[in-house]
């Protein structure tokens, strides 16, 4: 080293020697080292800038000035070729492992699975299961570094497995599990028998499904377990949404990996036929030939309710039809499970006389194919439906589902049995029924507040019927959702020239006489009792019509706001003494059978106009007969006011209200009460009935009491003269003469 030291030493000092002679000497001479063609001696003979020849003119070590010395495609030498804060290309820049799931599944239900192999024959388990995937959502999503669990592992998919919107990946766990798997891994494995298949990314739970081994889940060896294609939405545990898979794949397994299922095949239609069938042969109870049910679903099994047996609903389309099973005791079968049965014999009209149903009274053989399946498989939404009333008979049994207007409570709807009258957007103005068991009435009415003007939906539960009346059914509240239930103001009447009552649809909170507004009429007080409110007003004019209007300041006991408007007429008087208003005529037998030609007359005696609003008109007031509340009807001095026995009806006449009850042809009794007083009755025996000619009393003898001593005086039966001939059409085995003066004055009695 000594050696090489001093060498390089001298040659350096040779070096500057030389130098300074070329530098100080001017001869032409050129030096003893001069390189050969190297004129001006700068040791770059030509000319490159390059002196040593080494493509390096600059000595930076770059020969080609591409900023990488060595050629590496790494300029910077910081192991990041390509600059993108990744060194090793694994996906991982800052080199922690926290791998970045900007495009991987970030939400529950964003991936499901599908379908799934457990149980494979041709290869064993650990060579042949594996799981197919969904993506729900409108993107691509890359299932990388998602980890895949059972309770036997969990495997990472460490590698790119990118799945389109709206397609299907597989993984697997062997390299030849009978198809050409998108992904494999040989840590893929389950449970053969029941297990819990779950899919995390980033730690979000995706999707799961807790399989069992042939309880809720299909368990065939061989055979996948495939999610119904119709049901892709909804919680993947829910075991209705899974069948057996379908197709073929690697010689005797069954599935379909990587293509989209078949919708599971639950229902029979041949089923629906059968039911049909049943139905429309028999009359009245009818033992018929041995029929198999197969296939059928169990939509509902209803309680026992007062008069009601209960019973299970069976089903197998969504457009019907449908029957009943009564069962005396408890059901054997519950909702939402695939029955097959043979029926022996089913009944018209016997079970519920009142009902007009045919139901499946003796069956064997039952058998249950498959549980929980979802009763809505068949459900109609019956919202808008307009033919209910006309096409009963296909519904009646029906699972269905329906929003509902409220229109009225009714605590009556048979034994053990409440109601709402309601209406649907189909039905326009007809109303039909929802019924419910009185043991709900707490709930709805009391608790919830359901009353006139609430919308509900009701969900899943079968269609009733009463005679031609629907009766959308309900057992249990939790089947009823109110939608809406705002307080509405229904009615406004004069109770006095000071007093206007006012009715809503639903208790209230107290407020004051600031709550309203009355046009042209000023409000002093008001009084609040559950749903009505009294308002003192000043003295009104009668005959004038004034309109209530409800400030948005009112709530209802529920804490909801208060609305609507409502018109009433200023107070007339309600007949306050006896034979104010007196009874003139009645048709007691218009024709044979049913007679809704019946009609009562009143006429107004007094000389002010008077009001019957409120007022009552009865047949006999010590039964339990229905009663006609009478409603805004006015009466001027003389005038007359008619009631009849059906609106319009065989008589074709113009009433100012319908009674229900029925006048007898042997005697009856008819009574017009107001404020608890009687104002007028009368008392009639079969000797006043003639068919097809109306009862009148004297038109002289209009204020003469009816007691019995004086009715045959005072009053006869109408002449049967053409001028008295009230009515000319046509009627089935009856004469077409019809003689009354109904509505007019009365004739005089000889």
């Amino acid at each position: 080293m000594l050696f090489r030291q001093r060498t390089l030493v001298l040659l350096i000092a040779l070096l500057f020697a030389g130098g300074g002679v070329i530098a100080c000497g001017g001869t032409d001479d050129p030096m003893a080292n001069q390189t050969p063609g190297d004129a001006d001696g700068d040791g770059d003979p030509d000319g490159d800038g390059d002196p040593d020849g080494d493509a390096d003119p600059d000595g930076d070590g770059d020969p080609d000035g591409d900023g990488d010395p060595d050629g590496d495609g790494d300029p910077d030498g910081d192991g990041d070729p390509d600059g993108d804060g990744d060194p090793d290309g694994d996906g991982d820049p800052d080199g922690d492992s926290d791998f970045d799931f900007a495009d991987a599944p970030d939400a529950a239900g964003a991936v499901i699975i599908t379908e799934f192999m457990k149980d494979p024959t041709v290869v064993l388990p650990e060579d042949g299961q594996w799981v197919e995937f969904y993506n729900t959502t409108d993107g691509e999503l890359n299932l990388e570094q998602c980890e895949i669990s059972s309770t036997v592992r969990t495997v990472t998919i460490d590698g790119e497995l990118r799945v389109g919107a709206g397609e299907l990946v597989t993984v697997a766990n062997g390299e030849d599990p009978g198809f050409e798997a998108d992904y494999y891994s040989a840590d893929l494995r389950f449970s053969t028998s029941a297990d819990t298949l779950a899919l995390n990314c980033d730690e979000v739970a995706i999707d799961s499904v807790e399989f069992d081994d042939g309880e809720r889940f299909p368990s065939t060896e061989g055979v996948s377990v495939a999610r119904d294609s119709e049901n892709l939405t909804g919680d993947s545990n829910t075991g209705w949404f899974w069948c057996e898979g379908t197709g073929e794949y690697d010689g005797d397994n069954v599935g379909s990996p990587g293509v989209m299922n078949d919708p599971c095949p639950w229902l029979d239609e041949d089923s629906s036929q059968v039911i049909a069938d049943i139905r429309s042969t028999v009359a009245g109870e009818s033992a018929i030939d041995p029929t198999t049910l197969e296939n059928v679903l169990v939509t509902y099994v209803k309680p026992e309710v007062g008069n009601d047996e209960g019973g299970f609903f069976l089903q197998a389309d969504a457009a019907g039809p449908a029957i009943f099973v009564p069962v005396d005791g408890a059901s054997p079968v519950m909702a939402g499970q695939l029955i097959s049965l043979e029926v022996l014999a089913a009944e018209r009209n016997d079970i519920f006389p009142y009902y007009d149903a045919t139901f499946i009274t003796d069956y064997q053989d039952l058998e249950v194919l498959r549980v929980y399946l979802p009763p809505s498989l068949v459900t109609t939404d019956a919202s808008d439906a307009d033919d209910l009333i006309d096409e009963l008979d296909s519904y009646e049994h029906r699972l269905v589902s329906a929003e509902l207007t409220v229109q009225w409570f009714n605590s009556n709807s048979g034994t053990g049995h409440s109601k709402f009258v309601v209406s649907t957007d189909g039905m326009g103005s007809e109303y039909v029924e929802l019924r419910f068991p009185d043991e709900l009435v707490d709930d709805l009415v009391d608790d919830q507040g359901i009353a006139q003007s609430c919308v509900v939906r009701i969900e899943d539960t079968p269609m009733w019927r009463l005679r031609d009346m629907p009766q959308f059914s309900i057992w249990d509240a939790a089947e009823l959702e109110v939608i809406s239930c705002q307080a509405i103001l229904l009615s406004a009447t004069a109770d006095a020239d000071d007093l206007v009552d006012l009715v809503f649809s639903r208790d209230l909170e107290e407020g004051d006489e600031d709550d309203f507004t009355i046009d042209g009429l000023d409000i002093i007080a008001a009084i609040f009792v559950g749903n009505e409110v009294v308002l003192e007003t000043a003295t009104q004019t009668p005959g004038q019509t004034y309109t209530v209007e409800v400030h948005n300041t009112l709530v209802d006991a529920w804490g909801e706001e208060v609305t609507g408007t409502a018109e009433f007429t200023g107070f007339f008087p309600r007949p306050a003494a006896t034979r104010d208003v007196v009874i003139t005529e009645f048709m007691a037998q218009f024709q044979s059978g049913s007679d809704p030609g019946e009609y009562i007359e009143v006429q107004n005696l007094t000389d002010e106009t008077l009001s019957l609003e409120g007022c009552t008109l009865d047949d006999n007031p010590n039964t339990s007969t229905p009663t006609l509340t009478i409603g805004d009807v006015v009466l001027a001095p003389g005038e007359q006011a008619l009631f009849t026995r059906s609106a319009g009806g065989a008589a074709e006449l113009e009433e100012d209200g319908v009674f229900t009850f029925a006048l007898a042809n042997g005697g009856d009794h008819i009574v017009l009460e107001c404020g608890g007083l009687i104002i007028d009755q009368l008392q009639f025996d079969g000797s006043m009935v003639e068919k097809g000619i109306s009862y009148q009393k004297d038109v002289d003898s209009l204020a003469d009491p009816n007691d019995s001593g004086n009715m045959e005086i005072v009053w006869c039966l109408t002449p049967q003269e053409p001028a008295f001939n009230y009515w000319t059409g046509d009627v089935d085995d009856d004469d077409a003469e019809k003689y009354g003066t109904p509505g007019e004055d009365n004739v005089a009695c000889e």
